[in-house]
C-alpha cells in the first residue's frame, strides 16, 4: 500500500518519518522544499503538487494548518483529486471544522475515492513518539483500511462514527483543555498575588479535586521557565475560533468559550502567540502585575 502525505510541519514532519520507519512507501509533498528534502533523506519520495502525490498513492494523509488550505490542497487546482485514483482514500489528520470535511465528501466521491476526518491529539511530543490519539469519523470499512496506517502514527486510535464525528471531538478536547488551561494559569496568578507557596501549591493540588492534565503537563514547563510551543498558543487560538463556529453552526451560545477564545486573543496581542500555550501564564503575570515563581 503507497502512501502520501501533504504538510511537513512540526507535526506533519515526525508523523511521516514514523511511517517511512514501519516499511511504507510514502510520497510527501510540502510548499517548505527544506521539509521535503528532509523527508527523502529518510527515504520519502518527493512530489511538486498535490496532485502528484494523489497520483501515486491509495493513502493520502493531510496534516495542515486551517480549513482554506485543506480546500485548496484537496480541491484546488493541482490538488489531491486532479489526481486521485478510483479507490483511493484521504485521510485527514488537520484540525479543520467538520463542515470543511463534509462539504468535501461529494467532491472525493465523485471521483470515486473516500475520504476521513481523523484528526489528532498528542502535540510534538506525541507526534515524534508515534503515541498520538487519532479520532475518526466516515465509512467504518474505510476507516479499517487505514486503521494499519494510523498504528504507526497513534497510540490510541478510535473510530467515533459517520464523517465529521472525529473532529467534533477533538474540537471539543481542545476547548475542554484550553478552558481547563485558562483556569490554571489564573490560579496561579492569584497564588502569586497572595503570597502562596507555588511548589506547595501544586503538589498539594496534584493530589486533590483541583487536578488535571493541563496542570500536570503544563507544570513542568512552567517550572523550568520554558515556553517555547510543543502546542502554540497561535494554534489554539485558531482552534478556538473553530469551536466557536461549530457552536454556531449547532445554535449554541458558548458562553465560557467566547471569555476563553478572548484571552488567548490577549495572550497573542501581547506577543506571546509563538510560546507554548501555557504561556497564557505570561499573559496573565502581565495583566496582574504579578511573577508566579518558578
Amino acid at each position: 500500500m503507497k502512501i502520501g502525505f501533504i504538510g511537513l510541519g512540526n507535526m506533519g514532519k515526525p508523523m511521516s518519518t514514523n511511517i517511512l520507519k514501519n516499511g511504507y512507501d510514502v510520497t510527501v509533498y510540502d510548499i517548505d522544499k527544506n521539509s521535503v528534502e528532509l523527508l527523502v533523506g529518510q527515504g520519502a519520495k518527493a512530489a511538486t503538487s498535490p496532485k502528484e502525490v494523489a497520483a501515486a498513492s491509495d493513502i493520502i494523509l493531510l496534516s495542515l494548518p486551517n480549513p482554506h488550505i485543506v480546500k485548496e490542497v484537496v480541491a484546488g487546482k493541482n490538488g489531491v483529486l486532479e489526481g486521485i485514483k478510483e479507490n483511493a482514500i484521504i485521510a485527514d489528520l488537520s484540525t479543520v471544522t467538520p463542515k470543511t470535511i463534509i462539504d468535501l465528501v461529494p467532491l472525493v466521491e465523485e471521483r470515486g475515492a473516500k475520504i476521513l476526518d481523523a484528526p489528532v491529539s498528542g502535540g510534538v511530543p506525541g507526534a515524534k513518539a508515534g503515541k498520538l490519539t487519532i479520532m475518526v469519523g466516515g465509512d467504518e470499512e474505510v476507516f479499517e483500511k487505514c486503521k494499519p496506517v494510523f498504528e504507526t502514527i497513534a497510540k490510541n486510535i478510535y473510530y467515533v462514527g459517520q464523517i465529521g464525528s472525529g473532529l467534533k471531538v477533538k474540537l471539543i478536547n481542545q476547548y475542554l483543555f484550553a478552558s481547563n488551561l485558562a483556569s490554571v494559569v489564573e490560579a496561579f496568578a492569584l497564588a502569586a498575588k497572595a503570597g502562596v507557596d507555588a511548589k506547595k501549591l501544586v503538589e498539594i493540588i496534584s493530589n486533590s479535586s483541583g487536578s488535571s492534565y493541563a496542570l500536570k503537563t503544563r507544570y513542568n514547563y512552567i517550572s523550568r521557565n520554558n515556553f517555547e510551543p510543543g502546542f502554540q498558543i497561535n494554534l489554539m487560538l485558531k482552534d478556538l475560533s473553530l469551536v466557536l463556529s461549530m457552536a454556531e453552526d449547532n445554535d449554541m451560545p458558548l458562553l465560557l468559550g467566547g471569555m476563553v477564545h478572548q484571552l488567548y486573543r490577549l495572550a497573542k496581542r501581547k506577543g506571546f502567540g509563538e510560546k507554548d500555550v501555557c504561556g497564557l501564564l505570561l499573559a496573565m503575570e502581565n495583566i496582574n502585575e504579578v511573577k508566579f515563581p518558578r
